[in-house]
C-alpha cells in the first residue's frame, strides 16, 4: 500500500471536505437572533446617542477627505447608518 500525500493535506491535516451541521441547531435558528429587551437608563441612552452622533460625524469627516467616490460611498453610507441609529436611540429616550 502506498501513501500519497498532497500539499493541501500537509497544510490542513485535520480538515475534511464536508462539515456536518452542529447537533441541536437548525439553519433557520442561526440566521436570526431573538430580540433581547434592553433596560437602559436615561443616562445610558443619552451616552449611546452621543456616541452614535460622534461616529456619524467622524465618518462624514473621513469621507470628505477621500477623493475616490467609489471608496467614499460606503463610508458615507456608514455615517448615515450611525445617524439613523442615533435618531432611533433618541426616540426611545424621549419615549421613556
Amino acid at each position: 500500500m502506498t501513501l500519497r500525500t498532497t500539499r493541501l493535506a500537509l497544510a490542513r491535516p485535520y480538515s475534511r471536505a464536508s462539515f456536518p451541521q452542529l447537533v441541536g441547531r437548525s439553519a433557520r435558528s442561526s440566521s436570526t437572533l431573538p430580540a433581547m429587551p434592553l433596560d437602559l437608563t436615561d443616562a445610558e441612552l443619552a451616552s449611546a446617542a452621543q456616541a452614535c452622533r460622534a461616529m456619524a460625524h467622524q465618518e462624514r469627516e473621513c469621507a470628505k477627505k477621500l477623493e475616490n467616490p467609489t471608496t467614499r460611498g460606503p463610508i458615507e453610507a456608514a455615517a448615515q447608518r450611525y445617524a439613523a441609529l442615533a435618531a432611533k436611540v433618541e426616540a426611545v429616550r424621549r419615549k421613556a
